[in-house]
């Protein structure tokens, strides 16, 4: 059995999260929210940070590999736990390097994953939703780990490079909080524990 068999048939048998204890959960905190909120903001808020790119053509692709630090905060650590699935989104653009100015993008590209404890397998899984792929782990450092590294991500076809033009490219990560279960969304617009999202990280396009 290949790779993706495997990943096809684990994404079919085992569901990313148990909804309706992950929907009970949720409606439980937003009825606590206006009074733990302000608690829950103060302290041990989450983080994500690019720490370094590296971007080549190999082949006919633009191939990004990148480096992130996150961390969730203690908000998120329960909702994973009760069932309730986080799902990251990773952007990158490539454009023509010009003085205080973002040119137009030659290339834009996005890369999902949804990380989900698994109950009743005590597991954590990391689901790649761009390539239909997903891995388990026995615990949430270790998914962590590899949601932290991104590898041979084609970001572009070498074609719409233009020659003789200064290219640069920027990556970002971010938590999407439209993808939350309702009852949360709004709670997570306005809790900086529900906030992760980098800065915008600059790399050039290695020769």
């Amino acid at each position: 059995m290949d790779m993706m068999d495997f990943s096809m048939r684990f994404w079919k048998k085992h569901p990313a999260a148990d909804w309706p204890r992950a929907w009970r959960f949720a409606l439980l905190l937003l009825l606590l929210w206006p009074l733990a909120g302000d608690a829950l903001g103060s302290t041990d808020n989450a983080r994500a940070e690019i720490t370094s790119a590296y971007a080549e053509v190999r082949g006919e692709q633009v191939m990004l590999d990148l480096r992130v630090d996150i961390a969730l905060s203690e908000s998120m650590h329960k909702a994973l736990e009760n069932g309730i699935a986080l799902e990251f989104v990773f952007k990158a653009d490539i454009g023509v390097a010009r003085e205080w100015l973002w040119d137009k993008n030659l290339a834009k590209e996005q890369r999902r994953y949804k990380l989900a404890y698994h109950a009743l397998s005590e597991n954590w899984l990391l689901i790649d939703l761009t390539n239909r792929e997903a891995r388990t782990f026995s615990n949430l450092n270790t998914a962590l780990k590899a949601l932290s590294q991104i590898n041979a991500w084609a970001v572009a076809p070498a074609e719409v490079l233009p020659e003789n033009r200064r290219l640069i490219g920027r990556a970002r990560v971010e938590l999407s909080v439209n993808e939350l279960p309702l009852p949360l969304r709004l709670p997570a617009l306005i809790d900086p524990q529900w906030s992760l999202q980098s800065k915008w990280y600059l790399w050039s396009i290695s020769e």
